[in-house]
């Protein structure tokens, strides 16, 4: 099941995996000292790596929200079966008794933990991206600025 959505995901345009991606790198400290050519070098890169990056992210949620699907309807079947009995069961109950009895349960739990953290873990990286792009825009955007201001003779050093 999780294929065929990744299949209808591949359906649209998606950007590959840029050259640079997973490669570390060294964002400028004094960005305004860069020539206009590196700021788009800049921009353009970090665009790459955010599109990937959120394709990254869009397969790693339908992994997850498979997995959790899969975990909710255990601990729905586990609490209907105990409520059988005559007893009111909580969830927090039968999440417990599931990881202590049931080692399948358990695997799908690990693996949401799992998904959970990377999915964090992108969205935090994400930030970063966006972050960065934000810098290189305001730095375009003020140099664009300058030379308009110039160009009418109110600005300049």
């Amino acid at each position: 099941m999780i294929e065929d959505i990744k299949k209808r995901l591949e359906q649209f345009s998606l950007p590959l995996r840029p050259k640079t991606f997973g490669v570390e790198y060294q964002f400028p400290e004094d960005i305004d000292k860069l020539a206009s050519s590196d700021l788009g070098t800049w921009m353009f890169k970090l665009a790459a790596w955010k599109g990937y990056s959120l394709r990254i992210l869009a397969i790693v949620e339908i992994e997850r929200s498979w997995l959790k699907s899969q975990h909710d309807n255990r601990v729905s079947k586990r609490i209907a079966q105990d409520s059988d009995d005559k007893k009111r069961i909580t969830k927090d109950h039968a999440l417990g008794q599931l990881i202590l009895s049931d080692n399948e349960f358990k695997q799908i739990k690990e693996k949401l933990i799992i998904k959970d953290t990377e999915l964090e873990g992108l969205r935090q990286i994400l930030e970063i991206y966006t972050m960065q792009i934000e810098v290189v825009s305001r730095e375009i955007s003020r140099r664009a600025l300058d030379v308009k201001l110039i160009s009418r003779g109110i600005g300049g050093d």
